[in-house]
């Protein structure tokens, strides 16, 4: 039999392609699609943080041929060449979709283009929320350049005079998406409905931040590093696997840049100004359009949206299963099979709360993988501890990029006298399962969720 080996990397790329098809496929409500575009970002960064970074890191040190038949190095490039081809392949997507908004009546604007009634809302918005939060770092006298964190976005901003009397300064700008939206819904005008983006906003006011420098000319460009996010837990180093995935994720905030996004339009000269400050190589650079994070998007306004999303879904009910009757006694006669998320997930809290309160359930065993940032299910197991019922808790701590929030529950759930198991250093458990012990009869009766 002949077969090809294809690169795990390339074949991870061809994945996300599919979710680039969607986003360009019409029969998809034009607001969902936007949202595909923001899906394929987040997967994009992902993989950089942890493919591009394993790649790089065996190209350091090992130049053999693997299975797929190339060097690390060489995947490397055809990595690069793929992922430029795939950019450019979004850019024609996204100003498509943008023609498609114009014929609903929505626009999204720069600052080119506001209305003066729009522009005088921009201002106060600027100046009521934004302006507090802004920290510009001027970086031209700076020995060492400030530190760029993963999955912010930055505006790279030159300061000039027409004059060219005044000396050129450069500045960094971090967009603050965590504590404010990236959209912003404008003042109509007529049926038109307008959005701008947080990034447009403040380069619309630059003037407003840096005026004690007097400059004529204020030019932005945004700018985003990914960062090296793949833990390193060394097994040979004593303590336990809590302590290990703490320290891995002290080194993850200060992880190696393997990929640096910048606007296509940001002049050579400025870009080398940038690039050289930051000690990155050609291969790490990636040319985008005007705004990067596009995972954002993800949450895009629904203005005039009825038809142009998927209508809300109700999860389906199930035959034998009721809210305010006895899950474990349904299980008792029968098996049910639950078909999430066709099905409410609320059958398997209710199964959890009933185990908590029943006086005959003498112990809940159950594997955790990811957690609500509220949990349903730390509350029902803390409710269940409370009661004096046996609880041991199998929680995942190499959930990647939820192990910070993961090492902090099982020290909630540890401090409410819960038995946590932090998982097994060299394998991961992403099974999901529950065991009830309930005594029946003077025996102990097991029901299941799997």
């Amino acid at each position: 039999m002949n077969y090809v080996v294809k690169n795990r990397e390339l074949s991870w790329l061809s994945f996300n392609d599919r979710v680039l098809q969607e986003a360009s496929d019409k029969t998809v409500p034009l607001i969902e699609r936007i949202k595909f575009l923001g899906i394929f970002s987040s997967n994009m960064d992902e993989f950089f943080r942890i493919r591009v970074a394993s790649l790089k890191k065996i190209a350091r040190i090992d130049h053999s041929t693997h299975l797929s038949g190339i060097t690390a190095a060489e995947a490397l490039h055809l990595v690069h060449d793929k992922v430029v081809e795939q950019q450019k392949k979004f850019e024609k997507i996204y100003k498509g979709i943008l023609k498609e908004l114009s014929k609903e009546k929505i626009f999204i604007i720069n600052e080119s283009q506001l209305s003066h009634t729009q522009a005088a809302f921009v201002k106060k918005y600027f100046q009521r929320k934004v302006l507090p939060t802004m920290v510009p770092i001027m970086i031209d006298k700076i020995k060492e350049f400030p530190y760029l964190k993963d999955k912010n976005i930055y505006l790279a901003i030159r300061l000039s005079k027409n004059n060219g009397k005044e000396k050129v300064k450069h500045a960094l700008l971090e967009i603050p998406t965590d504590v404010l939206p990236r959209f912003v819904e404008l003042p109509a005008i007529g049926e038109n409905k307008y959005i701008i983006l947080l990034d447009d906003i403040i380069r619309y006011c630059l003037d407003d931040i840096f005026y004690i420098f007097n400059y004529d000319n204020y030019e932005a460009w945004t700018v985003k590093v990914t960062r090296d996010a793949e833990l390193d837990i060394d097994n040979d180093v004593p303590g336990t696997l809590i302590d290990k995935v703490s320290q891995s994720l002290k080194l993850r905030r200060k992880g190696a840049p393997v990929r640096f996004v910048y606007d296509v339009n940001m002049p050579e000269y400025v870009l080398s100004y940038f690039t050289t400050r930051m000690h990155l190589s050609k291969q790490d650079l990636i040319s985008g359009g005007r705004y990067h994070n596009f995972k954002d998007f993800i949450n895009f306004p629904a203005i005039n949206s009825k038809h142009l999303l998927y209508p809300n879904f109700s999860p389906l009910s199930n035959t034998h299963l009721k809210h305010k009757k006895s899950i474990i006694k349904v299980i008792a006669e029968r098996d049910c099979l639950l078909h999430l998320p066709y099905n409410s997930f609320d059958f398997v809290l209710q199964f959890l709360r009933e185990a908590a309160i029943d006086p005959k359930v003498t112990s809940i065993r159950i594997t955790l993988y990811r957690l609500a940032k509220n949990s349903n299910v730390v509350e029902a197991l803390i409710n269940a501890a409370k009661n004096g019922k046996q609880i041991t808790v199998s929680l995942e701590l190499q959930a990647r990029f939820d192990e910070k929030a993961n090492i902090y529950w099982a020290n909630k759930l540890e401090e409410e006298g819960v038995k946590v198991i932090h998982g097994i250093p060299s394998l991961k458990i992403h099974s999901k399962m529950c065991l009830i012990t309930r005594m029946e009869k003077g025996k102990p009766v097991l029901y299941a969720n799997i």
